[in-house]
């Protein structure tokens, strides 16, 4: 049998040695490597597989039909695999390849190619260079690499074998393997073992695990078993019992056990060790559990090791230490439960009973199931099934326990399956109870306080809102009577007076915007609205407003602007207006000589985004280093007496850093004392594609003239229907007054209008309701809200109610008229073309 065995081995390498020499001789021919590959013996069940014959013309077809096989074997393969010669021509490949090396090299693969230069612009990296030149020195090897798809990352294995001809590397083979699954597991696997061997090292039991492959040498070691023996885990790690104890006390016995796990594979409970450790004896209670591997091998040896020492030589001493158990466990914050599966026994230590309200030595009459609250035990009963049967790493619930009064407490159920039988159903479960029941309560107190900062921040928030509107109500009669005198063309004692008056009310809407503006960014409602705008004609006007109040001062005021910036940018003008206003405000009340300035600069623009950086400085008082962190708080100001000497809310600036975060920029200050003060923020906007003229035509001309419009005003306050009504008129308006949202209907039935102008809070029916009926009625006239309520929710209301616009009080006239010209362009747009003549066919 053996002489047998060893004639086939011969026959065996002189064929493999034939068919390679015609792999060799048939790829430098013209034949295809693939058909000659085919002529390699196989070795099946001790037999050679290989056919012996002429391959002249009678073998063709079969030499074909081999070929068309392997041909097959090779392009159905799940692996890429390509040929390059000698000078890395590609020879031969497979599909898998070209989609490969079109992946990694956006190029395709063409026979003949050279692979490490497919064309100018692309050339193979360094190193599959040096792969590919390794294997032409005639060296096999295998390595692993990654490319990057459009997928995602992808790793591969790479085997490559060099083809020899007289005894000289002409070409090599190569075949890619995609390991990416095989390694994504074996990264969720250490990243597992990394997390359990955290958790065991710092149980306060001793715990440790030996590696058979390596000779039973210790792989993990906590620190119980560091402060049992004295012995670190650095002078254990990788080494034997022999070489950790040097044979002191019964560690031949011990040794002995681990021989019977292996051959056994059952775990082994040692009741009694005595280990000999830095000149101390120590008895120690040990579980040895043998973890097996896919083929059902030992291969590792888990060990939980209790410290007995004091409990020796005899019964009365074995009692002693199960007393000094118990005394631990009842010391312990934890109660201790072990449940014996297979004889349905549990055990719970002590300080269960304590926990419950018993004393320590009373037995429980109650089982488990019954303590538990009633609403609490599916719950807790189903995590312990799902861990009993594979489904957890370990049981964890929290749920309430009856105590002997009656009452319930929580507390954290925590446990793990410790013992198997040979099938791997669990026998034995340990676990702990904690009494969590201050936490819980902690957290319903936080609950309940979170419950109230909730109210009370809804009530700020309802407070403010109903102040804003019986604020700004009549706010918008002064400040609209204000600038009706204004266009009356009065004298200029007058305008002097008016100006002044304009003044304070304004002051006054700065301030009351300031609290609502603060208010609805910290409550995260502020929304932006993104719309074009040139940002050189903001900077301009803004800087002009403030002409005069530098003037009146004595300061130079300078703009300066890169020339660079886009036309027209994407963004909300209004907010970045508001910031640029509160700064040079700023600057120009805490300045008493010098200057004031505001400087944007052109940063870069990528992908059709505009960096844009703003700064604002002054020569003022300045603010001393210690004041600076704090500066942008809310109702927070420099100095005490800030307030008294120059005014505000000390709101500004923390608005401003606010919106600043919100258009995703930083607002940063640079300060010295009685040097001056200088802000700088970096905002990226969108660059618009409208152009000049369209922003042209969309503007009012000089002198409003509305004339032909039919608008109809719902406001029950008769103050600012005189306002509204003077100024629409001015605008050769045709206005009618409903007195609320009831009128209204009965007006818009018996007249067709232009616009509806709605206030929203109204007797008998509001604004809401009034426009709901009318657009369910079919009305579709273009309905504007115009209310002292600014708040979010008032925004979105109108939208959902049928309205079109919304317009805040007080309003500006500018603002106003612009609305209103957006329908009057429209009318005038509809009426050129319902007169334009009609093409007729004749």
């Amino acid at each position: 049998m053996n002489k047998k065995k060893e004639i086939i081995k011969w026959v065996l390498i002189i064929d493999t040695a034939i068919s390679l020499f015609l792999l060799v001789v048939g790829v430098f021919m013209g034949i295809s490597w693939l058909n000659v590959l085919c002529l390699i013996p196989v070795f099946i069940n001790g037999y050679i597989i290989q056919v012996f014959g002429n391959f002249g013309k009678e073998a063709t077809a079969e030499i074909a039909l081999t070929q068309a096989n392997n041909n097959a074997f090779i392009e159905n393969t799940n692996d890429a695999v390509w040929m390059v010669n000698e000078h890395l021509q590609l020879v031969s490949f497979n599909v898998n390849f070209a989609n490969m090396f079109k992946s990694i090299w956006q190029k395709e693969a063409i026979m003949g190619m050279n692979i490490l230069n497919a064309n100018e612009q692309i050339t193979i990296n360094d190193q599959w260079n040096a792969w590919y030149k390794k294997a032409l020195s005639g060296e096999s090897f295998n390595t692993e690499t990654a490319y990057d798809t459009e997928g995602g990352c992808i790793k591969i294995e790479l085997f490559f074998t060099p083809i020899f001809k007289d005894k000289t590397v002409n070409g090599v083979i190569i075949k890619s393997t995609d390991i990416s699954l095989r390694k994504e597991a074996e990264l969720a696997q250490l990243q597992q073992s990394e997390f359990l061997n955290k958790l065991i090292a710092h149980l306060p039991i001793g715990v440790f695990v030996k590696q058979v492959k390596n000779g039973l040498t210790y792989t993990l070691w906590n620190k119980e078993l560091e402060n049992l023996f004295n012995l670190k885990e650095e002078e254990v790690i990788g080494k034997t019992d022999e070489e950790v104890f040097k044979n002191a006390g019964e560690i031949l016995h011990y040794l002995a056990t681990d021989q019977l796990i292996l051959r056994d594979k059952e775990p082994i409970l040692i009741q009694k060790l005595c280990i000999q450790a830095e000149g101390k004896q120590i008895f120690a209670r040990t579980i040895k559990i043998p973890l097996l591997d896919a083929n059902g091998e030992v291969e590792s040896i888990f060990g939980i090791l209790e410290n007995i020492t004091d409990s020796v030589n005899a019964q009365e001493e074995l009692a002693v230490a199960e007393k000094r158990w118990n005394y631990a466990l009842s010391g312990s914050r934890d109660a201790v439960w072990d449940v014996d599966l297979v004889n349905n026994e549990t055990f719970f230590s002590p300080v269960f009973s304590e926990m419950l309200g018993y004393k320590a030595y009373q037995q429980l009459e109650e089982s488990w199931e019954d303590l538990v609250h009633p609403e609490d035990l599916p719950k807790a009963w189903n995590l312990f099934v799902d861990h009993l049967e594979g489904l957890s790493h370990f049981y964890e619930c929290e749920y309430r326990l009856r105590k002997m009064d009656g009452s319930y407490f929580w507390v954290l159920d925590r446990g793990k399956v410790a013992e198997t039988d040979a099938e791997g159903n669990p026998t034995r479960v340990i676990g702990t109870f904690s009494n969590i029941d201050y936490r819980k309560r902690l957290e319903e107190e936080y609950k309940h306080a979170l419950q109230k900062a909730e109210e009370a921040s809804h009530a700020k928030s309802l407070f403010l809102s109903t102040m804003s509107h019986e604020i700004r109500t009549p706010l918008n009669g002064v400040i609209g009577f204000i600038n009706l005198l204004l266009m009356d063309q009065p004298n200029p004692k007058q305008i002097e007076n008016l100006n002044a008056l304009k003044y304070s009310a304004d002051n006054l809407l700065y301030m009351l915007n300031d609290i609502l503006d603060f208010s609805k960014i910290d409550a995260g409602k502020m929304d932006l609205e993104v719309r074009p705008f040139n940002l050189i004609e903001i900077l301009q006007n803004t800087t002009k407003s403030f002409l005069n109040s530098a003037k009146e001062k004595g300061l130079s005021l300078q703009l300066m602007a890169s020339k660079d910036i886009p036309a027209f940018l994407l963004g909300d003008s209004v907010r970045i207006s508001q910031i640029i206003n509160n700064l040079l405000s700023n600057g120009i009340k805490f300045t008493e000589k010098g200057e004031v300035g505001l400087m944007a600069k052109f940063i870069e623009s990528k992908n059709n985004i505009a960096s844009i950086s703003f700064e604002v400085w002054d020569t003022g008082i300045g603010i001393e280093q210690e004041y600076l962190p704090q500066l942008f708080e809310h109702f927070t100001q420099a100095y005490t007496d800030t307030t008294r000497k120059y005014g505000g809310t000390g709101l500004g600036l923390a608005i401003c850093k606010k919106l600043v975060d919100i258009m995703g920029g930083n607002l940063i200050v640079e300060s010295d004392k009685g040097k001056g003060t200088k802000f700088n923020f970096t905002l990226k906007l969108a660059i618009a594609n409208t152009n000049t003229e369209e922003i042209k035509s969309a503007r009012l001309p000089e002198n409003i003239d509305f004339s032909g419009l039919n608008v109809l005003l719902v406001e029950d306050n008769q103050v600012n229907v005189m306002v509204a009504k003077q100024l629409l008129n001015r605008w050769n308006i045709q206005v009618d007054a409903a007195v609320n949202g009831k009128d209204a209907l009965v007006w818009v039935k018996r007249k067709k209008y232009d616009l509806i102008l709605m206030d929203l809070q109204m007797p008998e029916m509001d604004g809401f309701e009034s426009a709901s009926i009318m657009r369910k009625a079919g009305i579709s006239t273009p309905i504007f809200a115009i209310s002292a309520n600014v708040n979010s929710d008032a925004r979105e209301n109108v939208i959902a109610s049928g309205m079109n616009d919304y317009i805040s009080k007080p309003f500006k006239p500018s603002e106003l008229s612009e609305k209103i010209n957006s329908i009057y362009q429209q009318k005038k747009a509809k009426k050129i073309k319902d007169d334009s003549p009609k093409n007729t066919l004749f």
